[in-house]
């Protein structure tokens, strides 16, 4: 049936009814039939619409099973004994798909696939309530700037990515002041710290005299960070 013109539909109906079986059983046991159905109906579907890059392919997997964990949390309040498995699976996913997208050659892929990442991740984090996940999308976003300004030609990437590290560490800043939050700051000022130093190790292979100007920022970062802490070993950076 699978082979038919319409194989990867009858895939999709069939997840559906592992989905209504879920909730009518109570069982978390089914959890993982949806996104196995699922896959494999987005695999015939894509190539049906002769769509055969493997990012795209990754892409769309990897969202049905982060999607597909995140639906069963936010909506099953039953055990889910496979839990870990759909979101192992999800994550390896993703995780295989940012390397094959880092070495995409067409930038406006790699920005496309980056920037639905950045969103997924986002979301996840704000659902979940756990700083430790939005980790995840303080990576991502940086990755989607760099290729999308490489789209439009600029492959100095430091400049883009440093205003992105100023940006976490200006909102993580932020909350601190506030004190609200608690954890999400942190999450913001060690993104913009690491993404200074990722930049200034970057910057003398990429060259040119305007390769200093990040530098300079990122270092500044670490000098603002080690007067509020009153921390001298975190001015060395710097």
């Amino acid at each position: 049936m699978l082979q038919k013109e319409f194989g990867g539909w009858y895939a999709l109906v069939i997840g559906l009814l592992f989905i209504a079986e879920m909730y009518l059983s109570r069982s978390g046991w089914f959890e993982i039939g949806a996104p196995v159905l699922f896959t494999l109906g987005a695999s015939l579907i894509l190539h049906d619409f002769h769509v055969f890059e493997t990012s795209y392919h990754l892409l769309t997997y990897s969202l049905i099973w982060l999607l597909a964990d995140l639906l069963a949390y936010f909506a099953f309040p039953n055990p889910r004994p496979l839990a870990w498995g759909v979101r192992g699976i999800g994550g390896i996913l993703a995780f295989v798909n940012y390397l094959v997208l880092f070495g995409e050659s067409d930038a406006s892929t790699a920005a496309i696939g980056f920037a639905i990442y950045t969103l997924l991740f986002l979301i996840i984090s704000l659902v979940y309530r756990q700083p430790a996940l939005f980790y995840a999308f303080t990576l991502t976003l940086p990755l989607f700037v760099a290729f999308l300004f490489r789209t439009f030609g600029v492959t100095k990437w430091i400049h883009p990515v440093m205003a992105v590290a100023i940006l976490y560490y200006g909102a993580g800043v932020l909350l601190r002041f506030v004190k609200r939050a608690a954890g999400w700051d942190l999450s913001l000022l060690y993104s913009g710290l690491g993404l200074g130093v990722i930049v200034s190790l970057a910057a003398p292979a990429i060259g040119g005299i305007d390769a200093a100007i990040p530098v300079a920022a990122a270092a500044t970062l670490f000098a603002v960070e080690a007067f509020a802490k009153k921390n001298v070993w975190l001015a060395f950076p710097a």
